[in-house]
């Protein structure tokens, strides 16, 4: 899910899925709630992987019932088909909450701030306007305008997906 590809991608994790992460979200939502360090992310997932795993021990269920002198050589076969040993960890743990873990004094902080100050380096307060933008006094830009791309799009995903929305052009 860390991949780039996902990023535009409106398909289900895995095509006939019938998990809530599946039936509810796409690929693009879950991969920027990844990036993002949501945790819904993470519990998307947690429900995606517990279907998986409850749809790999009901097909071994049902090949016990159905072929049980088969049942050895589907083991063999799964053997040769999957790798044995788990492959090394790509993306990054969710976003750490005061409350995970308990700190002691003159620890680092394990989250790295997202943004700084907003100073020049002497210590002055930097761009007036800017300055006036953050305290709520001044409104620049698109917004100022009345230009603003609306947050909320006013059409239903399937008119979206018509239209070319999130399409890369390379």
């Amino acid at each position: 899910m860390w991949s780039e590809e996902h990023q535009v991608s409106l398909e289900p994790l895995r095509e006939g899925c019938g998990c809530y992460a599946c039936t509810k979200h796409h690929r693009a939502y879950l991969q920027h709630l990844l990036s993002a360090k949501e945790m819904l992310g993470w519990t998307l997932l947690q429900i995606h992987n517990h279907q998986v795993v409850s749809d790999f021990f009901t097909g071994i269920r049902k090949a016990i019932v159905t072929e049980p002198s088969n049942f050895e050589e589907n083991v063999q076969l799964f053997l040769r088909t999957y790798e044995s040993e788990l492959p090394k960890g790509t993306g990054q743990r969710p976003r750490a909450r005061g409350y995970h873990f308990k700190s002691e004094g003159g620890q680092p902080k394990i989250n790295q701030p997202a943004w700084g100050k907003l100073e020049a380096e002497n210590g002055e307060t930097g761009d007036p306007t800017m300055v006036a933008e953050m305290a709520g006094l001044a409104v620049t830009g698109a917004a100022g305008e009345g230009a603003e791309t609306p947050v909320v799009p006013e059409v239903d995903s399937e008119e979206l997906n018509k239209k070319g929305f999130a399409e890369v052009d390379k």
